[in-house]
């Protein structure tokens, strides 16, 4: 029982891991670290120790918590309570738009099909999500709507190095990459049929951003 509690809490939907300067919570503890490297990378030297209580000073509006700098709260406030400005921000990807009209065109290019359309209009419930984000554990609809958030909302992620788990190789990102580590697995480890966890989109995604791309350019 204590290993089941301990090795698969996640499976419950609860958060163990906290991260201690925005207080997000996450279901694994690698979620968590990766968080830490790629949002926290200037501010690493505040995780060793407890916080200085003098350092904390900006307030959040809704909790009780506090935290050392204005961008850490606002990163608390987005993704913590979830502060969005429903005109400019897309509920079925979670990227926010600077410009309502650019959340418009954004809808109409990317989110076409009959499933997405229809689901603008109705209150998802979470375990209805079937396709959840390995950076921060948000759950979309369809796989297009994953592929698309993991484009627009974590591109330094997508960008970290990756290594190969078998003999260590690292390999820098891009745009290549994954056909690169495939055929290092199939050639160097005998893996025919090795998955890369990378969420690169397809091409075709590739050339739905551009043309949305060429559209808000339009719309300045």
């Amino acid at each position: 029982k204590y290993h089941m509690q301990r090795k698969h809490k996640q499976h419950d939907g609860s958060k163990e891991f906290s991260c201690k300067l925005c207080h997000i919570g996450f279901t694994l503890n690698s979620s968590l670290r990766n968080h830490i490297k790629v949002v926290h990378k200037n501010e690493m030297h505040l995780l060793q120790g407890d916080l200085d209580e003098t350092l904390l000073t900006h307030s959040c509006k809704i909790c009780d918590k506090k935290f050392v700098a204005d961008h850490i709260l606002k990163y608390h406030m987005k993704y913590q309570h979830k502060e969005k400005d429903k005109h400019t921000f897309c509920k079925l990807c979670h990227v926010d738009f600077k410009h309502s009209s650019h959340l418009k065109a954004h809808k109409g290019n990317v989110h076409t099909s009959k499933e997405e359309i229809e689901a603008f209009d109705v209150k998802m419930e979470r375990s209805s999500l079937l396709y959840q984000c390995k950076f921060c554990n948000e759950r979309f609809l369809t796989e297009n709507i994953l592929r698309y958030h993991n484009l627009y909302s974590h591109k330094e992620e997508r960008r970290q190095d990756m290594s190969c788990e078998f003999c260590n190789k690292v390999f820098k990102w891009s745009h290549g990459r994954k056909k690169v580590v495939k055929n290092h697995m199939k050639n160097l480890h005998n893996l025919d049929d090795y998955t890369v966890d990378e969420q690169e989109p397809a091409q075709k995604e590739n050339d739905t951003v551009k043309n949305f791309m060429l559209l808000l350019n339009s719309l300045k």
